[in-house]
């Protein structure tokens, strides 16, 4: 079984190989600004930074940290994350469509001593465009959206001031900013 398994690897390194740019692997750098619309949990504006790593021309691996500030309550999120995404250079990779998946961990912040709000995990599928712009299409502006599947722990202070023990965070998030390709 573990012949087949290293066997089936190698094929697929070779038949992907032709895929790899001439530079190997491609680095960028960016920062975005984000607006969620959690359910439960009122809107969130805010932004962050994002290192993505193009493996393939078709793939690309994400990190990104952000700050939302929820402007319905005295709750904030930083999550931290990390996305796979399919993408389709199209018209001299000018523009790129591209899908993916995500999984983060969402530190919440309060800034209240009645309710406490446990970290979670949630994940997310993202779809987005990205349109790359100068002498060597270093550049680029994107813009995403992205349904984001959170739940997590509430503990209270005092059994009155919360019905509840938990919340759903679900939402839709856009994402828009800028890259800059190495």
């Amino acid at each position: 079984m573990i012949k087949r398994t290293w066997l089936a690897l190698v094929i697929l390194g070779i038949l992907f190989s032709g895929t790899f740019r001439a530079s190997a692997l491609d680095f960028s750098v960016g920062g975005f600004g984000s607006y969620f619309d959690a359910d439960e949990g009122g809107d969130a504006y805010g932004g962050g930074a994002l290192v993505r790593m193009g493996i393939f021309n078709w793939l690309a691996v994400d990190g990104r940290a952000s700050y939302l500030e929820l402007s319905d309550s005295d709750f904030s999120v930083v999550p931290l994350e990390a996305a796979a995404t399919f993408r389709l250079p199209l018209l001299k990779q000018t523009l790129v469509p591209y899908g993916g998946v995500g999984v983060g961990y969402y530190l919440y912040d309060e800034d209240n001593d009645f309710v406490e709000v446990d970290d979670g995990v949630g994940f997310f599928p993202v779809l987005g465009l990205e349109f790359r712009f100068g002498k060597e299409k270093q550049w680029a502006v994107f813009g995403e959206a992205r349904w984001l599947f959170l739940s997590t722990d509430i503990e209270s202070a005092g059994d009155e001031v919360l019905e509840f023990d938990d919340d759903d965070i679900d939402g839709l998030g856009v994402n828009l900013g800028l890259i800059y390709r190495f």
